[in-house]
């Protein structure tokens, strides 16, 4: 499955991380993480177990992703003003999205360039923080 990560903070980063590990082609896409993703990686310290990837598919536009699978929504809700600009080149007629941030309106603000039947609410319970780019610690939980 490809799978495309908006927004490679924390919870992005564990959850693009987990599936990377799973055997997914998962693409990252991030600003101000891109450079320290390109060189070093992602390394997750977790207590389901380290994470090391040193090599992960990171873009910060989507057109160098192009269309995958599923997208998965982890950015801060303040950013869903730009659903616009990065879901449509990420987006097949197949595609579906995966949202798993705070606040209310999510979903509708995706389906406004998805189907809302390929348009998914996700709540999950994870302790995750980002120390520096490309450095996180998982503290506990994970499911969604």
């Amino acid at each position: 499955m490809k799978i495309a990560i908006l927004g490679a903070g924390a919870l992005g980063c564990y959850y693009g991380g987990r599936l990377a590990e799973a055997g997914h082609d998962v693409c990252f896409i991030g600003r101000s993480v891109y450079e320290p993703l390109k060189a070093e990686g992602l390394n997750v310290e977790s207590v389901h177990g380290d994470m090391p990837l040193p090599q992960v598919n990171v873009c910060r536009k989507t057109e160098e992703c192009g269309p995958v699978d599923l997208v998965i929504v982890c950015w801060k809700t303040t950013c869903n003003d730009q659903l616009g600009a990065y879901l449509p080149t990420l987006v097949h007629e197949g595609t579906e999205v995966l949202t798993l941030q705070n606040g209310m309106g999510n979903a509708e603000a995706i389906a406004r360039g998805v189907p809302a039947e390929r348009v998914f609410i996700g709540l999950c319970f994870v302790c995750a923080m980002m120390n520096t780019p490309g450095e996180i610690t998982h503290l506990e939980g994970g499911a969604i």
